[in-house]
């Protein structure tokens, strides 16, 4: 089974900040699961799904100029 990431183990290895990840979790960029924990849960996050959705955004984004 692939190893889950925190959102800041994420971030970390993107070298951006969380709140990145938050905002590209919350425009439906970045794939995630909830966990249990408080509130709706914790995120955590598939390394491989998150550099496809990477790859996919950038394709879009030069598909589209």
């Amino acid at each position: 089974m692939d190893e889950l990431l925190t959102t800041q183990e994420v971030a970390d290895r993107l070298k951006v900040g969380h709140r990145t990840i938050d905002r590209m979790c919350a425009d439906g960029r970045l794939p995630f699961l909830r966990v249990a924990g408080r509130g709706a849960g914790h995120r955590r996050f598939v390394w491989a799904e998150v550099l496809q959705a990477l790859r996919d955004d950038t394709e879009r984004r030069e598909e589209a100029k």
